[in-house]
């Protein structure tokens, strides 16, 4: 929540993964932690932690690569609200889900959302209205179909190849903007440099 009250959605937990990691740091968590469904958490103090590390150097390793992942996670959540259009952001999200589930020996292309549609927007800086009429946009087009809170991906390699035309024609688009050195003319630089730099952790569901 910020300083206006206002909830903002930073991302999804999934089964294994790490949650307040952020505080290591600073010894502060940045965000609430909200179930979306049942779910069972294993905590652990990190004083406790340190000492298990201690004995057991491979435990200090895997957790260093987490937040390797964590900061990843960051970056790619950067450059998705920084570039990307309302149907490109879409398809990123669900093809990092579906990715995330595949990683866990599940259905990369059916599984089920626990969040709303609400929670979706928020996330990735849109309004409910604009997530629901891509996701219809999208059975239209036959990539994906939705039940409830349920979805199949039809088709991830369309799915894929409707990123990479984007940005290959934005590609496109930047090479014409810039001058015949690659420099961007002045008058377009405030309006090719928008930045957004969320914070990252979440919603578990473990």
């Amino acid at each position: 929540m910020d300083d206006h009250g206002r909830q903002q959605t930073v991302g999804f937990k999934m089964a294994g993964d790490p949650v307040g990691l952020e505080a290591i740091g600073r010894g502060i968590y940045d965000c609430d932690t909200v179930a979306l469904e049942d779910s069972r958490v294993c905590a652990i103090r990190y004083f406790h932690f340190e000492q298990l590390a201690r004995d057991i150097p491979t435990l200090q390793q895997h957790v260093q690569r987490l937040m390797g992942q964590e900061i990843a996670g960051t970056l790619g959540m950067t450059h998705l609200l920084r570039g990307m259009d309302a149907e490109d952001r879409v398809a990123t999200f669900l093809l990092n889900l579906s990715g995330r589930f595949t990683a866990r020996d599940s259905s990369g292309i059916r599984f089920r959302l626990p969040m709303s549609r609400r929670d979706i927007a928020s996330l990735l800086g849109l309004t409910l209205e604009t997530v629901s009429r891509v996701f219809s946009h999208f059975g239209n087009l036959q990539i994906i179909a939705t039940r409830n809170k349920d979805i199949e991906i039809k088709s991830l390699t369309r799915l894929r190849q409707l990123i990479g035309n984007r940005n290959s024609r934005r590609h496109s688009l930047r090479r014409a903007a810039t001058g015949p050195n690659g420099n961007r003319p002045a008058s377009l630089a405030p309006h090719l440099a928008t930045v957004s730099d969320p914070i990252l952790t979440i919603a578990t569901d473990c």
